[in-house]
């Protein structure tokens, strides 16, 4: 909080893919989990979700708010981990079944003041230092954090938004794009498919003309690789460049 304050906390920011911080720090906590008997729920998406940021900076928020909510969860309680992309922002949601946040002093929870942190009823007191580093390391990545809960004993969610990577690499741009390849070739068709799936596409295969307008008219595929050389394809070349075209009459889009 010094170095903040003074103007020395410095973020090495790069393009971070925020599941593999999850992932990581959720097990780094996984003997506390078993040790208070919390139960530990991680909902991810099911590709990359990449925010500029700085990997240590957001690794203590997430384990400052993993510890939060540990602090506050009885025995038997459950823990959820919650990451998805919402418009332009990474959403990431630590949400407790434990005694909750006074609802007249939500905004509290992030003061750096000798308060209880919760409700009066819990006996757990802190200086705040680790929810307050939460919200000073996600504003200076340009994000917000809020607190919410239903009452006492009804759990708490703390919501952080991050602003997601403007270049997103290769492998986030092309995540579940359909892509279908037709080779006669099996060992280039194995080749180039590899290639493709390695950087997060969706592919499908077809050695002809005919079982590839099939796949088209099925999967819709956004966007095809052809071999000029498959059979059943008349190839030529115009203005723009090359092109394929399929003796068999149809309408490809």
């Amino acid at each position: 909080m010094s170095r903040f304050r003074y103007g020395k906390l410095q973020l090495r920011r790069e393009d971070l893919d925020l599941r593999v911080s999850v992932q990581q720090t959720v097990e780094t906590f996984q003997s506390d989990f078993q040790a208070k008997q919390l139960k530990i729920e991680v909902e991810l998406p099911e590709g990359p979700l990449f925010a500029y940021a700085d990997e240590t900076r957001i690794a203590q928020v997430l384990m400052n708010l993993l510890s939060n909510a540990m602090k506050f969860t009885p025995p038997s309680g459950t823990i959820t981990v919650g990451l998805a992309a919402r418009g332009d922002s990474a959403v990431l949601t630590v949400r407790d079944t434990g005694v909750g946040i006074d609802p007249e002093t939500p905004a509290g929870t992030f003061h750096h003041v000798l308060s209880n942190q919760r409700t009066a009823k819990t006996v757990k007191t802190g200086l705040g230092v680790g929810l307050a580093l939460v919200k000073v390391l996600v504003e200076l990545h340009g994000g917000t954090v809020i607190a919410h809960s239903e009452g006492a004993g009804k759990g708490a969610e703390f919501t952080v938004r991050l602003p997601m990577a403007a270049n997103m690499p290769e492998r986030a741009r092309s995540q579940g794009r359909r892509v279908l390849i037709v080779d006669d070739n099996p060992d280039h068709l194995e080749l180039l498919a590899d290639l493709l799936r390695e950087r997060g596409y969706e592919v499908t295969e077809a050695r002809d003309a005919s079982e590839a307008l099939r796949l088209i008219s099925d999967q819709k595929p956004q966007a095809c690789v052809i071999d000029i050389g498959v059979p059943d394809i008349e190839t030529g070349m115009n203005s723009r460049g090359s092109y394929a075209k399929f003796q068999k009459p149809a309408i490809l889009g």
